[in-house]
C-alpha cells in the first residue's frame, strides 16, 4: 500500500466519525482513550521490570564476581540541598529560592 492509499482509508474513517452522532463520537472517544490508557499501562510495567531487572541483574554479577562496580568512582553528589544557580557560579539553596517565591506570590496577591 503506498502512502496515498493510507491517507485515503485514514480520510474514509475521519469521515464516518466526524459524520457520525455526537453521542457515538463520545463513545468512540472513550473506548479508544480506555484502549490507550491499558496499552500505556502494560508498556510501563514492562520498562519498569525491565529497568528494575537491569538493576538487579547487575548487584547479582556483582555479586558473584562476574562484574566489578567500583563505588568510590560512582559520582553522586554528597551534599544535594544545593542547586546550581543559572546566572552565575553561585549556589542558591531551595530554601532560599522557596522563600523568594513566596514573597513573589504574596506581592502578586
Amino acid at each position: 500500500m503506498g502512502d496515498g492509499e493510507n491517507e485515503a482509508v485514514i480520510d474514509k474513517i475521519f469521515a464516518n466519525i466526524n459524520s457520525a452522532h455526537p453521542d457515538c463520537q463520545l463513545a468512540m472517544a472513550v473506548m479508544t482513550g480506555y484502549i490507550y490508557g491499558v496499552i500505556m499501562t502494560k508498556i510501563g510495567k514492562t520498562l519498569a521490570l525491565a529497568t528494575g531487572g537491569g538493576v538487579i541483574l547487575l548487584q547479582l554479577a556483582n555479586n558473584h564476581g562476574i562484574i566489578t562496580i567500583h563505588y568510590n568512582r560512582i559520582s553522586i553528589p554528597r551534599n544535594s540541598a544545593y542547586m546550581k544557580n543559572t546566572v552565575g557560579n553561585s549556589f542558591v539553596t531551595p530554601w532560599i529560592l522557596f522563600t523568594i517565591l513566596q514573597k513573589r506570590i504574596q506581592y502578586l496577591l
